[in-house]
């Protein structure tokens, strides 16, 4: 019999430590651990030591089973106050299967034998520590049976004669009071061992502290309910990704249920037409791996609808072997609406064409916390950051000090980094309850409407002065009419020795004087032109000249600069030439003593804006006729006022203040645009463009003989004002080349690395990238070929790009075409542009 009990050793060890504490017979020993598992599981010892610490790592209990050619050993461990308690139980080989199995189902185990021919009870050390006991407490079955509930001993008392009676195998769950007063639950399971004449001889049996498990049970049960009431969707999968289980939520989100999903694969029925490809591949990726996964992803319910479901993966261990995933979803549709949404204000925030800020307050002073582009290109440049930068710091010319005072209302402010520009600027707080308060400021580019509507009030105040001036004239004549009438009549009664005739001539005199006043008067009021003809354009300068040689001094030098292939103009021949005389001698007034003025005509082209001009232009082919002195100049303070009538500078008697108000009538009768530019000390420009004239007999070319080398020649021609690219187009076509516009600058860039270009011709000032960057670009990747560039404003030119030629707008087409002759003959080009005009 003593071979049939198992032989049991109980150890204490401590995980890192290399011995372990054997208590035998009372007697306590150290060991090696090695050598302790060599003598116990001999060539099995290092994997059942491996083992052990493996399963110890994520548990805090653990069982093996080692057997040889001789014996069955059984290890149990368990957890105890950072030490590990062990147990080795050993037994013969082939004995007692029963007893072997019932210990395979249990851990933590202790076993009693009970023989019942001289009722002798025996516990093993796990017995004694599952109740508590000290191992010199005696056993017997009334003692045993003593421990356990009143209520439970009536049913175990019934096992004991079942099993006595003959041989049986039993189980039965109970509880037991330790000897510190603490109820615990155990799983006791015997078997009677019946003797050849049938009698029962012994009972084995093994006891189990099941405490921990059915608590452990009671926890999954728990979890059991709130899986299934969450209002997050669960799916558990097996290993091979197969739905096993999931919960109502799942089903209330999607609609589908375990009967739809069993043994399916999520993605084969989640996943849709509009499923993110590269998504599933992460996820399939994380789960192949066995992987954590956390995103968001487009899905589909059972009725085809979509959803946004927020998964997260989590793989499954047991005992340190993969088995299945846990997936969590949630319904994060609205969320992603509201991404979207604010995606959407996001770009409708920094794409707005108003200049859009949001300010908080910090120690008194407001701060940038967002800028939108357009904000950013309003106050500092599109390559400048605004955020964290104070407001209105040095933004504005001048900052009024009720800036931020003014809540709601509209303030025009100018700019530092454009002063000539306007914005109107509107603020207003943000109230967030509980949150910081903001501000939101609004800038909007008035300069184009303010230019607008000088503009306006100033050809309304021309108009309503004409009117008048007309009304006036009218009148005028008549009373003229009816005084030099009856002085004609005195003149003819009188003797031509009368003492009165003196005075009848004078007053004849004064009569003419005043209906040339008239004269000038109705040329202002007029609004259409009379006597129009057709005429060469340089013919006009040099008839004027003719009349203005005389009248302006020996001191006064006339220049003039004529370009006879300017083309010809309808005009009223006379009131150019009046026109022309005026402004001549404003200058000589202007100049005094000695000076130069110059008279210049030249063809041009002009786009939509001419600088410095506030008037809309008609984009086509014109003559710029210019009048310029270098003389005192015209005060600022003026310079609006000198095209009103009767306004002049003038001493008293010396000047009627008609001139420049009747050049202003002629040139916009003839549909023409006029521009004066002065500066105190500086002289001053006057230029008149008329439109060139198109009908008749095309002009002849002095130099078409050269312009042979135009023909077929691959001009890149680039401009981002989109009118005059198109006239310029036009009339470069008409010459021979093949032209390829462009009125973006990037576009031009890309269009120069596909083609070869024989010619580059660009403006200098271009939003994106600038004529010099383009200039640089091509002659990188063309290089040899020849590049022109051209502007209406005054510009610094890089030092390294100094060599390349340069043309100011309006451009005379006549001087454009010889420079193109001359970079495609590779011949240097004859002088440099006249300055840069606006």
């Amino acid at each position: 019999m003593a071979g049939l009990f198992p032989k049991l050793i109980t150890l204490r060890w401590q995980p890192g430590q290399p011995s372990v504490c054997l208590e035998q017979d009372g007697q306590p020993r150290t060991l090696s651990v090695k050598s302790f598992f060599r003598q116990c599981f001999q060539s099995h010892a290092t994997a059942v030591l491996r083992a052990l610490r493996l399963q110890l790592a994520s548990h805090n209990q653990a069982v093996l089973e080692s057997q040889d050619e001789h014996h069955h050993h059984w290890l149990s461990a368990i957890v105890d106050n950072q030490q590990v308690q062990l147990q080795v139980m050993t037994t013969l080989a082939g004995r007692d299967s029963t007893l072997l199995q019932m210990a395979d189902e249990l851990c933590g185990i202790g076993y009693w034998h009970w023989q019942l021919r001289d009722n002798r009870f025996f516990w093993s050390p796990q017995i004694y520590q599952i109740h508590g006991l000290p191992p010199s407490h005696p056993v017997t079955l009334d003692d045993t049976l003593s421990h356990y509930h009143p209520e439970d001993q009536p049913q175990l008392r019934a096992l004991v004669a079942e099993v006595t009676a003959g041989p049986v195998r039993r189980q039965f769950q109970g509880r037991i009071q330790r000897a510190d007063g603490q109820w615990r639950r155990v799983s006791v399971k015997g078997v009677s061992v019946s003797s050849d004449g049938g009698a029962v001889t012994d009972v084995f049996g093994v006891v189990q502290d099941i405490t921990h498990h059915q608590q452990s049970q009671a926890k999954m049960h728990r979890l059991a309910l709130v899986a299934a009431q969450t209002a997050s969707g669960a799916l558990i999968c097996d290993k091979q990704r197969r739905v096993e289980w999931l919960n109502s939520a799942f089903e209330r989100l999607t609609g589908y249920g375990l009967d739809d999903l069993y043994q399916k694969r999520p993605r084969d029925f989640l996943a849709g037409t509009g499923t993110d490809p590269a998504t599933l591949e992460r996820v399939g990726q994380a789960m192949e791996r066995h992987q954590l996964f956390q995103g968001d992803l487009l899905n589909y319910r059972k009725d085809g609808t979509p959803i946004w479901l927020n998964l997260s993966i989590t793989p499954i261990y047991h005992e340190m072997q993969h088995d299945g995933f846990v997936v969590i979803v949630n319904d994060v549709s609205a969320r992603r609406a509201s991404e979207d949404r604010l995606r959407l204000y996001e770009q409708a925030f920094d794409q707005a064409s108003l200049g859009l800020l949001f300010l908080h307050q910090q120690n008194g002073q407001l701060w940038v916390k967002e800028a939108n582009s357009a904000a950013k290109e309003l106050l500092a440049g599109p390559s400048h950051s605004l955020v964290d930068m104070p407001f209105p710091g040095d933004f504005f010319v001048r900052t009024p000090l009720e800036l931020m005072e003014t809540e709601g209302e509209s303030l025009e402010l100018s700019p530092r980094r454009a002063p000539d520009d306007s914005l109107q600027l509107i603020h207003t707080p943000l109230i967030r309850p509980g949150q910081a308060a903001y501000r939101l400021v609004i800038l909007r580019d008035t300069t184009e409407q303010r230019r607008t509507e000088r503009l306006l009030a100033h050809n309304q105040r021309m108009e309503l002065i004409g009117q008048l001036v007309s009304g006036i004239a009218h009148d005028f004549n008549n009373i003229i009419g009816i005084i030099q009438g009856n002085l004609e009549l005195l003149a003819g009664r009188l003797d031509a020795e009368h003492p009165g005739m003196r005075s009848v001539d004078k007053a004849l005199k004064a009569a003419s004087r005043a209906s040339t006043l008239t004269r000038r008067l109705t040329q202002f009021s007029r609004q259409e032109p009379v006597n129009n003809e057709q005429v060469e354009a340089y013919q006009l300068l040099l008839e004027a000249e003719e009349l203005l040689s005389p009248s302006l001094g020996k001191h006064i030098a006339l220049e003039i600069e004529l370009d006879t292939q300017s083309g010809s103009v309808k005009v009223d021949r006379g009131d150019f030439t009046d026109a022309i005389v005026n402004l001549a001698i404003n200058a000589r007034d202007a100049i005094g003593d000695k000076g130069t003025i110059r008279l210049s005509c030249m063809p041009v082209l002009l786009g939509s804006h001419i600088p410095g001009l506030e008037a809309e232009i008609k984009p086509g082919s014109y003559v710029e006729f210019g009048v310029s002195d270098d003389g005192e100049g015209i005060a600022p303070a003026i310079m609006d006022k000198i095209l009103d009538p009767f306004f002049t500078t003038k001493p008293k008697g010396q000047g009627t203040g008609l001139g420049l108000s009747m050049v202003y009538g002629f040139v916009k009768r003839s549909k023409g645009y006029l521009q004066v530019r002065s500066e105190p000390g500086q002289g001053t420009q006057i230029h008149i463009w008329l439109p060139q004239s198109t009908s008749g007999q095309p002009r002849p070319q002095a130099d078409d003989r050269h312009l042979d080398v135009l023909k077929g020649k691959k001009l890149l021609l680039v401009d981002d004002e989109n009118d005059l690219l198109q006239v310029m187009a036009d009339q470069l076509s008409l010459r021979g080349f093949a032209i390829s516009a462009f009125d973006d600058p990037l576009k031009a860039q890309k269009a120069m690395a596909d083609t070869a270009f024989d010619l580059l011709l660009c403006d200098v000032e271009m939003p994106g990238l600038s004529g010099f960057e383009l200039a640089e670009a091509f002659m990188r990747c063309q290089p040899g070929k020849p590049v022109l560039l051209m502007s209406g404003f005054v510009f610094s030119v890089p030092p390294h790009l100094a060599h390349l030629p340069r043309l100011s707008k309006p451009v005379s087409v006549t001087r454009l075409l010889g420079y193109l002759v001359t970079l495609l003959n590779k011949r240097e080009a004859y002088g440099q542009p006249h300055s840069c005009r606006g």
